[in-house]
């Protein structure tokens, strides 16, 4: 999949008030992407939340299981499941 282009890469809290895009893969050479709403405070406030969460369980986890890896904290944002609306 070919990266983003960069004007859509955001620091999380730069997201506020932003269109929120989500895009088909139906051809990599045709990426579309469409809105699924305007980002705003409490829906980042309630994903951050959930990522802290995610993260928490993630590592109680691999604390009892006797190993982890750091890869966790990045995959909790996709792990969180968050849906705009």
């Amino acid at each position: 999949m070919p990266s983003p282009p960069e004007e859509l890469v955001k620091l999380f809290w730069e997201l506020e008030g932003l269109n929120a895009l989500s895009h088909s893969t139906a051809d990599s050479a045709n990426v579309e992407y469409t809105s699924q709403g305007v980002v705003s405070k409490e829906w980042l406030d309630k994903t951050f939340k959930k990522v802290g969460e995610v993260v928490a369980e993630s590592i109680k986890a691999g604390v009892e299981c006797g190993s982890f890896g750091l890869q966790l904290m990045p995959n909790a944002f996709e792990v969180s499941g968050l849906k705009m609306r």
